[in-house]
């Protein structure tokens, strides 16, 4: 259920409902509290609502989880470089890194 449940959200934010994506989202997280593909979902959802507070939220929550999730890491490298914060930025790259040495 969490697959099909992730599948149809990250679909639903591919149409740019955004906010039906954020509830089947939220959906697959009260079932799977620590997926981090539905934990990024949620996150970009809530970008692209301009709600940016609670997305770092979402990211925080997710790497506390799982730090060496890259997905989340991206998301929040995007996220710091977009808003102007360099060296947060560099410190998420620098994570990915440190996991994946082939990108």
């Amino acid at each position: 259920l969490e697959l099909e449940g992730r599948l149809l959200a990250d679909r639903l934010l591919e149409l740019g409902a955004a906010t039906e994506a954020e509830a089947a989202y939220r959906a697959v997280l009260a079932r799977a509290p620590a997926s981090p593909a539905a934990r990024t979902g949620l996150a970009r959802c809530l970008l692209a609502t301009g709600r940016d507070r609670d997305a770092m939220k979402e990211l925080a929550t997710g790497l506390r989880d799982d730090p060496r999730c890259i997905e989340l890491r991206l998301l929040a490298a995007t996220w710091d470089e977009t808003r102007g914060a360099l060296a947060e930025a560099a410190d998420h790259l620098a994570a990915i890194l440190a996991v994946d040495n082939d990108h």
